[in-house]
């Protein structure tokens, strides 16, 4: 299956797979790399939208080379997870709240109590991690933070955040793909209408994306619902609450690209100072998924975040 795949995007060896269930009876997937007994930390992996596992495989090799444990969850709804709705390619949330609740499960779980956890979040992962940090101080030690989805781009939903926080959670509409757009096309299909140049530069791992969900229909996942949008856009009001920001102490990196079609930067530039402890590293010439992106760019984010963990743990 692998096949036509370059190593660093296969299966590390002595990669774990595993599964749980979660206080609402979903079966989760997991994937997690523990190579070091000691680790500087275990680095824990919120996926974006529509993201599985499989597509970490190079960064759990990176992190691993950082002397640090690896692990990434498949969200409800997403990767090889049970799915919301019948619809398996449907996006979909019943509350963000239901997410930090999966992770923290978990962690307590599934990772050593000695190993000290850092969430690495991307896009929506990265509110969700914004979000736990707040929720679980004690639980989680820090945060990296890429693309995170403080705002949309997405001229539909774009400063219409707060409308969207609103609107009734059991309306009709809820489980419906957004106005448009629908179930799960390959990028570089003349009909979808996300594009590979709309998430990396990279020629090589832009394919990374769908060349998993190709090769298994279980990872396929399309459109957000309207249910989806309500429900981030509610996790996104928060972090614009006076004070919740202003409460969080643990050490935040955060890195942003300046060719972001999906989410607004704007946001991410104004809650960034009102964090205690925050960091913000901004890439000019990067496209939505940074830790995708071209060598001239990722490394020099690698590289950030390896000095930001040996200081965090030293």
């Amino acid at each position: 299956m692998e096949q036509g795949l370059e190593k660093r995007f296969r299966k590390p060896k002595g990669w774990l797979w595993g599964q749980f269930n979660s206080a609402r009876g979903a079966i989760l997937r997991f994937g997690r790399l523990s190579r070091h007994e000691t680790p500087l930390a275990h680095i824990l992996y919120i996926e974006g939208l529509s993201e599985y596992a499989e597509k970490t495989f190079e960064l759990a090799r990176d992190f691993n080379k950082m002397s640090c444990n690896f692990s990434v969850l498949d969200r409800h709804g997403q990767g090889k997870s049970t799915r919301h709705l019948d619809d398996p390619e449907k996006q979909h949330s019943h509350a963000l709240e239901h997410d930090i609740a999966d992770l923290i499960q978990y962690c307590e779980e599934n990772i050593p109590s000695h190993e000290t956890i850092v969430l690495l979040g991307h896009s929506t992962g990265g509110l969700i991690a914004t979000l736990a940090l707040e929720q679980a101080p004690e639980l989680f030690k820090a945060a990296i933070i890429t693309d995170p989805l403080y705002g949309f781009a997405n001229e539909l939903v774009k400063n219409k955040e707060p409308f969207y926080a609103r609107l009734p959670s059991n309306s009709k509409l809820y489980e419906k793909y957004v106005p448009g757009m629908g179930g799960w096309l390959p990028r570089n299909h003349k009909k979808s209408r996300l594009k590979e140049g709309d998430f990396s530069s990279d020629p090589v791992r832009n394919k990374v994306h769908d060349f998993w969900p190709a090769m298994d229909h279980d990872l396929r996942a399309g459109a957000p619902t309207l249910g989806w949008i309500i429900e981030v856009c509610k996790g996104i009001m928060k972090t614009r609450t006076p004070g919740f920001a202003e409460n969080i102490a643990q050490p935040i990196l955060i890195f942003t690209a300046g060719e972001d079609k999906l989410v607004n930067n704007v946001h991410t530039n104004r809650i960034a100072p009102r964090f205690q402890n925050a960091a913000l590293h901004h890439f000019s010439t990067a496209q939505h998924e940074i830790l995708m992106e071209q060598d001239h760019i990722r490394k020099p984010v690698m590289t950030r975040i390896h000095a930001f963990l040996k200081n965090l743990c030293p």
